[in-house]
């Protein structure tokens, strides 16, 4: 789920839009961490908002492979593992 590179931190995460609202959920045994998302997977909706949703929890980070897939390997920039791990222990809906 999380790779460390030497400018971020690489992470696995599975999209899920058209959601109630945005948020983030670990089930246990996936390798992944899901994302909600409000806005629907049209004309590029879902990418944006969930841009903006971890742009506001982690900082600068870009969507690196996925574009057009629910699962997506999002680079976090400037940023260690610990402290992304960290971040979404705080966040994360059981």
């Amino acid at each position: 789920m999380l790779v460390p590179n030497a400018s971020g931190v690489l992470l696995t995460i599975r999209v899920v839009p058209s959601a109630v609202r945005d948020g983030l959920s670990l089930n246990p045994g996936e390798s992944f961490l899901r994302v909600r998302v409000k806005a629907p997977a049209r004309d590029g909706k879902a990418n944006r908002r969930l841009l903006r949703f971890l742009r506001g929890i982690f900082g600068e980070c870009e969507i690196i492979r996925g574009f057009k897939s629910s699962k997506k390997v999002v680079f976090i920039k400037n940023t260690s593992r610990k402290e992304v791990e960290d971040r979404i222990n705080v966040l994360i809906e059981k």
